[in-house]
């Protein structure tokens, strides 16, 4: 990462990181704004998934926002048992703005 840095112009990773995390146009416009770039990532990744696994899951990949009357106890990943239609496992993602509990994507860290 740090050699990533050096060939892009800055004089070391601290350098590169405050960058991105300062950077405007890296800030997310809105939680809607960070589920819509999950979802592009996953339409981007799901036609490859065959060539790196031989065995894959039935049920599809999602992303949902955390519902408003769970945001303020929800972490960034929250496990949910199996359920017809429903991924065993799915990542939410806070619609709160940054916070000092918060990461600058919106994420609850925890």
């Amino acid at each position: 990462m740090s050699a990533l840095a050096k060939a892009n112009g800055y004089k070391d990773l601290a350098s590169f990181r405050d960058h991105v995390e300062n950077d405007p146009k890296y800030q997310p416009a809105s939680a809607e704004a960070i589920v819509e770039d999950f979802r592009k990532y996953i339409s981007q990744m799901q036609p490859h998934l065959p060539e790196l696994f031989n065995l894959l899951p039935k049920t599809a990949v999602t992303v949902e926002p955390i519902p408003p009357f769970q945001a303020a106890a929800a972490t960034h990943y929250q496990a949910e048992p199996p359920t017809a239609g429903v991924p065993v496992a799915s990542p939410l993602l806070s619609p709160t703005p940054p916070t000092a509990a918060t990461s600058r994507r919106g994420c609850r860290l925890s």
